[in-house]
């Protein structure tokens, strides 16, 4: 693993973390980033969410946070994975995402985090 030292908006990525992130993972094709959340509790929260949820899904123990995005201009699809230790075999859940016009905001909240996915406004 290294420090991210690319700009993920050249992908289209818009992240704002409080947590590092880093690149665990690149090819020509992907790239996987990590998020380590040292076994908070993690709440997920979408914007749009249906009128009959809650405001929040919440995950307990998250160790790390994956996501791999591809580098094609034309797949704006990532994969989460919310993890209980480094090991992608220990999901505690996984989802995709079209991030496109799309702020991914991981806030930490000292005792737990959210994992906060925004419409961007200015994008659409």
């Amino acid at each position: 693993m290294r420090d991210i030292s690319v700009n993920l908006k050249q992908y289209g990525i818009n992240i704002i973390s409080d947590f590092e992130v880093r690149i665990l993972r690149e090819d020509d094709v992907d790239i996987d980033i990590i998020v380590p959340l040292e076994g908070r509790t993690l709440d997920l929260q979408f914007s749009n969410m249906p009128d009959y949820m809650g405001n929040r899904i919440q995950c307990s123990m998250i160790k790390n946070l994956v996501m791999r995005f591809s580098k094609s201009a034309n797949n704006t699809i990532c994969t989460v994975h919310l993890l209980r230790s480094i090991d992608i075999y220990s999901s505690v859940i996984n989802f995709e995402l079209d991030y496109k016009e799309l702020i991914i905001q991981i806030k930490d909240l000292e005792y737990s985090a959210v994992f906060r996915i925004l419409r961007d406004e200015k994008m659409i």
